[in-house]
């Protein structure tokens, strides 16, 4: 079904910002996860109802998981896989800006198609 990479877990912590172009990203997540075992928390949120293609989420036959804040399962596993060094957090970030650059670094972030994650050094 898919012809890019799956990932086993998606983490929406954006939702759906109503002047911001592009795909939404549940939609994306819906796309990258992997079929049949994926699953997807949605912790950001929508600013307004959005419009999404699930006939894709259906043939896969993944789980959508909406919360307040991450599982404590969630939460547990990632920890114990960054200290196992098995992810490398790092690569997620895209940019770094200083933090008389904030203003820069908001910018580029909302730049879905140019950045990942943007942090902000003090």
């Amino acid at each position: 079904m898919l012809t890019t990479p799956a990932v086993d877990i998606v983490y929406d912590c954006v939702g759906y910002m109503k002047d911001h172009p592009g795909t939404p990203v549940l939609q994306q997540a819906i796309t990258m996860v992997r079929d049949f075992k994926g699953r997807i928390l949605v912790n950001g949120l929508f600013e307004e109802n959005v419009n999404l293609d699930l006939s894709l989420l259906i043939g896969k036959q993944v789980t959508i998981i909406g919360s307040l804040s991450e599982m404590p399962s969630d939460l547990k596993q990632g920890l114990e896989l960054m200290q196992l060094k098995k992810i490398d957090r790092t690569k997620i970030i895209s940019h770094e800006f200083p933090l008389d650059q904030a203003k820069e670094a908001f910018e580029t972030q909302c730049k879905a198609n140019e950045s990942v994650k943007v942090l902000i050094k003090p």
